[in-house]
């Protein structure tokens, strides 16, 4: 596992729990206690913009299996909070899963309280 976090030391205002889906799934299906696997995570907040990649492997006879509801509700969050503000892709291979997030911070988000 590997994990690097950069940040410029800006106040930067992120909404609770809005990347831990993304790092939870890759946990959930990325990780095997016997097999040869990986996760990686990189955080960058920097100059008002916050970039995610996270890229696990894909454990074939993984048995974990999920509805997509937590994407899609990460999704919507996004939609909700970052209009035009965001990109999110997600680029799957046989062998790894990758999740890119870019958001664009400044203007602070719109309230999630509404």
């Amino acid at each position: 596992m590997d994990i690097a976090l950069e940040w410029d030391e800006r106040p930067a205002l992120i909404p609770p729990l809005l990347l831990i889906t993304f790092i939870e799934n890759a946990f959930q299906y990325g990780l095997h206690p016997t097999r040869p696997c990986y996760l990686h995570i990189h955080l960058c907040v920097e100059d008002g913009e916050l970039l995610l990649d996270v890229s696990n492997s894909i454990i074939v006879q993984n048995t974990a299996t999920g509805n997509g509801l937590g994407i899609d509700n990460a999704r919507r969050r996004l939609l909700q909070i970052y209009p035009n503000l965001h990109t999110l892709d997600f680029d799957v291979t046989e062998q790894q899963h990758r999740v890119t997030l870019q958001i664009q911070l400044n203007p602070v988000p719109k309230s999630t309280t509404t």
